[in-house]
């Protein structure tokens, strides 16, 4: 049988792109995905900036254009339909808020962000998917969840336990191939042939470690020198299984190198690597994934606190490693909402940003809950040291401890200086809006009245008027210890104020707190209410300069959290954190040279020897609110930190929680009674070995999700896999020792194609390509140059030296290669549980132009002497790419190239690199 390429120039060029494309692949419904895009890029934009004047429910139709659904959309208004669904370009709205035409321009008040026009265009161009059925149902609430008939649905019910169909047969070699056997029979089909030795072992390997066997190793597998069972547990154990499974995981985790579309080096995550190289070692030592998840959400708080060098807090990277939104809270908790619901658990919870879910048990109450919890954390400044790289230079960590010693000096002497800046505001500011309120008091008003906001000195704010306003009122009706003079004096008429307070302290002796008493010490007792303001003045002066808790806590009071400046003091032994208040008129000029700063000592991690943690650091616990459609400036009903009601009832502890919930969101993901997170886990497990999920949707287990057809098999394998510890590694191997994983790839049931052509019911194994990274790796394993070092710093993928797993490849968010984006690697902004198989020109295009193949060809050459007889040299190409001898027919073939004047080794070695039996599992 002809396997190889037809040599010659023409037919070289003509028919790489078709063996390219000639294997079955299964190809995912982009609707669930075009729905989901639209609930979160589309929905949220269309609320905030549109419906205002194009909504039924807000009774606004300007132009007789409606927005708030898709009929609405498509008929449009006085200037024809809002878009042509596929065509943006043709699409009155990308024209609008494109400004693209000067009359036509929306919003009319300022232009959206160019990313949420990006994300519009997009949608528009996927054919605009739009749940939206009729108008009116905006996005200010839904009739509400219906809880009790949300439960009966499949995938919120327990597992069953029920015993495998009862089938005696020769072909079952696992409890999984009696599920599939009856399912079969039901039918009438008998399942497929076992795949032949040389295929099953080619499988193994590159499902297990992502790289190809060797010649030798099919050989003796072949001859049943080694068994199946044998094969599995040598790959399980070596190193390279956990660099192949965990580039599956950091697909859910969305990581990248760099945290957003900005310039500089600050957008780059210099210890992102870390997180990696912690999920891969974790795959390698078998970590039980309920272990595994929970370390991702809360590392922090299941390590005890004599333990901050311990290598799981690199687990944190799992919520810090996502985009950071040029700073935008709500976006980055949205993300952290989506990656842990959504990748862990199948559910859409990210949707119900705007309004109750449409389709899901999802009340807008639920996403707010969860708000609270993620919003009560921040990616810390201060990265725990956990470690040295591996091989580190003593010297060169040397030399780094001692220069960033340097900088810390540096920034710690320009905190000094605005500390001195800071205590100089409070002085000054708090004694003149002290006086404006003194002189707010009733028995102490100016005669007109009236009391000026400006002074010779500054203008005083209305923002920083209301925290004083509020913040003096509520002491005043706590009885405040502190406050109590202000409160006597203010009751005292205004002449009165000196000889009232004179009495009280000959009465009294000291007055009511040991700070004033200290203030009145040495000085006259005041004889207005200006000047009983002036002394609080100078006791909130000196509160400043305290470093007790009470004086942060007024100083944060009364100017907020961002008047808290978080500075990193770090040092060869010990890592500790120093809280400084600042005051918020620190002037920009001491900003960016601080900013400068911090950002040279940022710069200096890059390629480190040392391993830092990306971990999460609390913040002030934050209150959650629903955000009416999403507007954080339309705060509506209070919520709780708490589960999710529809799973409520199986959490350890639901809630309310209250801290700030992380631990125990991370227990209620993973706890025996949660019905969703072991059926997402082992169904992607599946899909990533049968090339689909026994539910194809594997980041959608809501509702909306039919019930599978294999659901007693699903229930099956998530109860053996919580029976077995969680563990991975028993999984794979439970999954690939059964004869259903085990069947060939080839067409012998024609009844059974025609029936079920998208083989739900496993009549036969599943052909796939290599991944991006299967590609790219294979090609380094069988030229020679793969270098198999494990973990440490990124490396650019397109540099010629680089040689290592793809797994240690740089990913730029804002430069994506598009190399691994043509064969369907993701884009790192969003969990992705299956990637689109995908059939484009650039494949085949690599495999024909592309340097780096034509780099593994010259190595290839290289590894065999020249001069050699012709048979014994395309034997050995044969048997170092294809792991096998070449076939008669194909000898005569490479026979024929070589007739050719320009035929060269390279080109032949190059042909055989592209042979889709190197790239295609079957």
């Amino acid at each position: 049988m002809n396997r190889l390429l037809p040599f010659t120039a023409w037919t070289l060029t003509l028919l790489t792109g078709v063996l390219l494309l000639v294997a079955p692949l299964h190809l995912s419904a982009a609707e669930g995905d075009g729905i989901a895009f639209f609930e979160k890029h589309v929905r949220p934009v269309l609320v905030q900036h549109c419906y205002e004047c194009h909504s039924l429910k807000d009774g606004k139709k300007q132009g007789n254009l409606l927005l708030d659904s898709r009929e609405g959309l498509l008929q449009g208004g006085d200037s024809g339909p809002a878009i042509v669904p596929g065509d943006p370009a043709a699409s009155l709205l990308v024209q609008a808020i494109r400004y693209a035409d000067g009359g036509l321009e929306m919003p009319p008040k300022q232009k959206l962000p160019e990313e949420a026009i990006r994300q519009l265009e997009s949608w528009v161009a996927m054919g605009a998917p739009d749940p939206r059925e009729s108008r009116g149902i905006a996005a200010g609430g839904s009739p509400g969840v219906d809880f009790v008939k949300a439960r009966q649905h499949w995938a919120f019910q327990p597992e069953k336990d029920s015993p495998p169909p009862k089938i005696a047969a020769d072909w079952v070699r696992q409890d999984i191939d009696r599920y599939v056997l009856a399912k079969l029979r039901d039918r009438g089909w008998s399942p497929g042939v076992e795949a032949d030795r040389a295929e099953l072992i080619k499988r193994l390997y590159a499902t297990l470690t992502g790289l190809p066997p060797s010649y030798e190793e099919v050989q003796a597998f072949t001859r049943g020198e080694r068994t199946v069972e044998e094969t599995i547990d040598a790959l399980l154990k070596s190193p390279q299984y956990g660099e192949h499974w965990g580039r599956h995981w950091l697909d859910v985790a969305r990581y990248a190198d760099t945290m957003e579309v900005v310039f500089d080096m600050g957008r780059v995550y210099p210890f992102a690597h870390t997180y990696r190289d912690w999920v891969i070692q974790a795959h390698n030592a078998d970590l039980p994934m309920n272990r595994f998840i929970e370390l991702q959400i809360a590392a922090d708080k299941l390590i005890s606190a004599d333990c901050k060098e311990s290598g799981d807090l690199a687990a944190l990277g799992f919520l810090t490693v996502g985009r950071q939104f040029f700073g935008d809270q709500q976006l980055q908790v949205d993300d952290q909402i989506d990656v842990v619901t959504r990748g862990l658990m199948g559910l859409t919870v990210a949707c119900s940003r705007c309004h109750d879910h449409k389709f899901e048990a999802i009340p807008t109450a639920d996403y707010y809950s969860l708000y609270g919890v993620f919003a009560s954390s921040r990616p810390a400044d201060d990265m725990p040291w956990i470690g040295y790289e591996p091989n580190h230079d003593p010297e060169k960590a040397a030399t780094y401890h001692e220069e960033r010693q340097k900088r810390l000096v540096a920034i710690e002497e320009h905190v000094v200086e605005c500390l001195a800046d800071a205590r100089k505001h409070v002085e000054d500011s708090a004694r003149l809006y002290l006086n404006y309120l003194a002189l707010q008091e009733p028995n102490h008003r100016p005669q007109d009245g009236q009391v000026s906001t400006s002074t010779s000195e500054i203008q005083l704010r209305p923002a920083i008027i209301e925290r004083y306003t509020k913040f003096l009122a509520a002491k005043k009706a706590g009885a405040d210890s502190l406050f109590g003079l202000w409160s006597r004096a203010a009751a005292m008429p205004r002449d009165g104020v000196e000889s009232g307070l004179t009495d009280l302290r000959r009465k009294e002796g000291d007055i009511l707190h040991p700070w004033l008493d200290a203030e009145l010490k040495d000085r006259k007792t005041p004889a207005s209410m200006l000047e009983v303001s002036d002394l609080y003045a100078q006791v909130f002066a000196r509160a400043s300069a305290r470093a007790d808790a009470e004086a942060v806590a007024m100083a944060e009071k009364l100017f907020g959290e961002q008047s808290a400046l978080r500075v990193t003091r770090l040092d060869i032994i010990d890592d500790s954190r120093v809280t400084v208040p600042l005051i918020r008129t620190i002037t920009n000029k001491q900003f960016f040279r601080f900013n400068g700063r911090r950002q040279g000592l940022h710069a200096l991690e890059f390629g480190a020897p040392v391993k830092r943690a990306m971990v999460l650091e609390p913040r002030e616990l934050v209150e959650p609110v629903v955000f009416v459609r999403g507007d954080p400036k339309s705060p509506g009903q209070r919520v709780s930190r708490q589960f999710l009601q529809i799973l409520r009832d199986r959490a350890p502890d639901p809630g309310p929680w209250p801290d700030d919930g992380r631990l125990q969101l991370a227990r209620a993901t993973v706890a025996d009674a949660n019905p969703l997170t072991a059926r997402v886990l082992v169904n992607r497990v599946w899909a990533l070995h049968f090339g689909r999920g026994l539910v194809p949707t594997l980041d959608n287990f809501g509702v909306n999700t039919p019930e599978p057809e294999h659901a007693a098999l699903l229930d099956h394998l998530a109860l053996w896999f919580k029976r077995h510890g969680w563990s991975l590694k028993a999984l794979h191997r439970y999954i690939l020792t059964s004869a259903t994983w085990q069947q060939s790839s080839r067409v012998e049931n024609r009844e059974a194609a025609q029936g079920d052509p998208e083989n739900v019911l496993l009549w036969r194994q599943n052909p796939r390509r290599l991944s991006y990274e299967g590609i790219r790796d294979t090609l380094l394993s069988v030229s020679g140059n793969l270098d198999r070092r494990m973990g440490g710093p990124s490396l650019p993928i397109d540099a010629a030296s680089n040689q290592r797993r793809t797994v240690y490849a740089y990913i730029d968010r804002f430069t994506f290669q598009p190399l691994p984006r043509a064969f369907g690697a993701p884009l790192a902004e969003t969990a992705v549980l299956e990637r689109k198989q995908t059939l484009v020109p650039q494949q085949a295009l690599f495999m024909m132009n592309h340097p780096f193949v034509a780099r593994q060809a010259s190595a290839l050459v290289s590894r065999f002497a020249p001069g050699t007889l012709l048979e014994q040299r395309v034997t050995e190409l044969y048997r170092a790419v294809l792991a096998r001898d070449p076939e008669p027919d194909e000898l005569q073939l490479a026979r024929q190239f070589f007739e050719s004047d320009d035929a060269t080794w390279t080109d032949y070695a190059q042909a055989l690199l592209m042979n889709h039996e190197l790239i295609y599992l079957r």
